[in-house]
């Protein structure tokens, strides 16, 4: 696949691909410890994961604000229930 290929050049090894037409995955690690993974799941829900090597305890606290986003009491991963003139349209996009 030729997006395995920038992967590649990046230091990457690809450590699994899902060939799903409907659920692909790709899942890519380097030898110092960084991954990646690029999926698409239920409802055509793109997914992007990164994980780094573990890292020394800086002593930094956690953050006392509360968060700016509306809780969502949902199984995770919350189903999309936001409709979006652009990201929710069912024709192509002008010029496409």
């Amino acid at each position: 696949m030729h997006e395995h290929r920038a992967w590649k050049e990046r230091g990457y090894k690809i450590t699994s691909v899902r060939k799903s037409p409907t659920f692909p995955g790709t899942y890519a690690s380097t030898p110092d410890g960084y991954s990646l993974e690029v999926k698409v799941a239920g409802e055509g829900q793109f997914f992007l994961g990164a994980s780094t090597p573990c890292l020394e305890d800086t002593g930094i606290q956690q953050p006392t604000s509360k968060p700016n986003t509306p809780d969502r009491p949902a199984p995770y991963p919350p189903r999309p229930d936001v409709q979006d003139e652009f990201w929710s349209a069912t024709t192509p996009a002008a010029g496409s």
